[in-house]
């Protein structure tokens, strides 16, 4: 809003006058400043103090604008920051997020918006990482359940013995736990899929 309020601004002060110089004359008279006020400016004792205070309103107006960029840039590819939580357990969690950076971008509030869109993508990227990690634990599992339940059929163990029955079951079920991003359930899953399997392979 102060962003909007400034460019109107400027626009009224005349082509002598720099957007920088806008600004000075703004935080000074923020009510509703003269077109000459720029004139008087020489005549303040602490012209220095007044533009450093500028200055930093000019690097807030900045921010502003880099975070509203930032945050419109998101909510047009929403479809691509949606699919990363999709058909998850969490997935209402994870909308609930989405909706606070819209209702702040509605309102305005650019820099809170990006600030939120910062932490959701932070913790995507850390549960994607998750996921990948479980994935990739969960495929070396399969891989060698695959090996010990030929072997396990080479010498009589059949499906319906406990230990091969216990393992694929808990490999089923970490499958199914890592396809919602459950990430500790799937976890605990595999490593009961392992106890089964080294039952197992003391038998063979």
């Amino acid at each position: 809003m102060y962003l909007d309020r400034l460019q109107v601004f400027h626009g009224t002060c005349g082509r002598q006058t720099t957007f920088s110089d806008a600004i000075v004359i703004l935080v000074l008279s923020p009510s509703n400043p003269p077109r000459d006020s720029l004139w008087g400016f020489s005549a303040l004792r602490n012209a220095g103090q007044a533009i450093g205070l500028a200055d930093g309103v000019v690097r807030s107006i900045v921010q502003e604008r880099e975070a509203m960029d930032n945050v419109q840039r998101a909510l047009r590819q929403r479809k691509k920051l949606i699919s990363q939580y999709q058909d998850r357990d969490d997935e209402t969690d994870w909308t609930e997020h989405l909706t606070a950076i819209e209702q702040a971008a509605d309102a305005r509030k650019w820099s809170e918006a990006s600030d939120l869109l910062s932490a959701m993508n932070q913790d995507l990227d850390k549960e994607g990482k998750a996921s990948e990690e479980a994935l990739e634990l969960y495929d070396f599992v399969m891989d060698e359940w695959r090996i010990l339940r030929n072997q396990s059929e080479a010498i009589g163990i059949k499906v319906k013995d406990d230990d091969r029955r216990l393992t694929e079951q808990a490999i089923a079920e970490a499958g199914d736990a890592l396809s919602v991003g459950r990430i500790e359930d799937c976890l605990e899953h595999l490593g009961s899929a392992d106890a089964s399997m080294e039952r197992l392979r003391r038998r063979i």
